[in-house]
This record gives C-alpha cells, structure tokens and sequence, in this order.
C-alpha cells in the first residue's frame, strides 16, 4: 500500500514508481511540477554540473581554439574567392552591368513599361509628392527606407505580370495613373508578389 502525494489515500500501485492514486491526480501532480519550475531547476542544475566537468572544460577550450578559427577563415576565404569570382564577371559581362544601372534611372522604366505593354500617365513631380508624404517611412512595414532590403521601390498595385497577361488577351495596354502606383520598400514589395494589395500612404 502506498499514500497519493495528492489527495493522500491509501492505493495499490501498479510499480513502484506510482505516486498517485488515480489519473485525476495525476494531473493535478503533473500541473503542480510544471508551475513549480521543478523541472527547470533540475535541468539547470543538470547543466551546472556538467560545465564543471574537466572534460566539458576542455571541449571548450579546444573549440574555442580550433573549430570557430577554421569556420571564419573558410567564410573569409569564401567572401574572396566570391569577390574575384564578381570581378572577372564584370569584366566579361560589361554590357549587363551598364543594363543593371540603366534601369534604374526614369530611361530605363519608361523601356520597362514599353516592354511590358503599360501605360505609365503620371509625372515625376507627382511621384515624388507621394514619395513625400509617407515622411521616408514604407506605409506597409513602417520602417524606414535605406539603402538595403528597405530600399524604397516603385510598387504597381495591379501587377505588372497582370497586366501583361491582360494585354496579350484583349490587345488593350493598361493605364497606370498616380494612384494605381505606391512607394513600398523592397522586402515589402518582393513578399506582395503577385498580389493586389493596396496600402494608406
């Protein structure tokens, strides 16, 4: 016979690893450990013992000096070997590189739009007052824009791939005025794909 730790009756175990009498208790006991943080505690305690080990003291030592200098030459080793890589690509590759910047510039969306078979009917002026309002800040994600993934891009808020696809069914080129476009930064406008997603500026 044996006394539940819970509801403190006399019962026959089925092991002698049973402390409770029933399931009921079971769950009471089980409730109980995981708000006492018993189980936290132990482990903690587990864990305490085994960094003061001689051989856990080595293991670290011994990754400290061997396995974390390896791991950063091989990634400065690879950044060079990325680098070189990059630089007789520019080379051999002079005119997709003057592209890649070309397109960038007001020249290169109105060939983007042309291509596309879109209808861009709104100024720059009106682009950059828009720009202006949502105070440098993307509407979507509300962080600021900069120069890496926040990088403030044009968004078109009935896709481009749409509206190519349009075109090729009807032969009508879709007309793109000032609020059929938004300012959103790149992450934003990359994980909007190809959806319709309209946003306050």
């Amino acid at each position: 016979m044996k006394e539940c730790i819970i509801c403190k009756k006399l019962f026959i175990p089925r092991t002698i690893n049973y402390k409770c009498c029933s399931k009921e208790c079971s769950r009471i006991n089980r409730i109980n450990y995981e708000h006492s943080g018993a189980r936290i505690k132990s482990r903690d305690a587990r864990l305490k013992l085994y960094e003061q080990t001689e051989r856990r003291k080595q293991y670290r030592a011994n990754y400290e000096a061997t396995a974390y200098r390896k791991n950063l030459k091989k990634a400065y080793e690879h950044c060079e070997k990325r680098k070189a890589y990059h630089r007789v690509w520019e080379k051999s590759n002079k005119r997709k590189v003057y592209l890649a910047g070309w397109r960038r510039t007001p020249a290169g969306g109105k060939r983007r739009a042309n291509k596309n078979n879109i209808l861009e009917r709104f100024t720059k002026d009106e682009w950059n007052e828009k720009i202006r309002s949502t105070q440098n800040f993307c509407p979507h994600c509300h962080m600021p824009f900069d120069n890496g993934k926040h990088k403030l891009n044009k968004d078109h808020i009935f896709p481009i791939s749409m509206a190519s696809n349009e075109f090729k069914l009807t032969g009508i080129k879709r007309v793109y005025t000032i609020d059929d476009v938004q300012p959103l930064c790149q992450s934003c406008n990359s994980s909007k794909g190809n959806k319709i997603l309209k946003v306050e500026c």
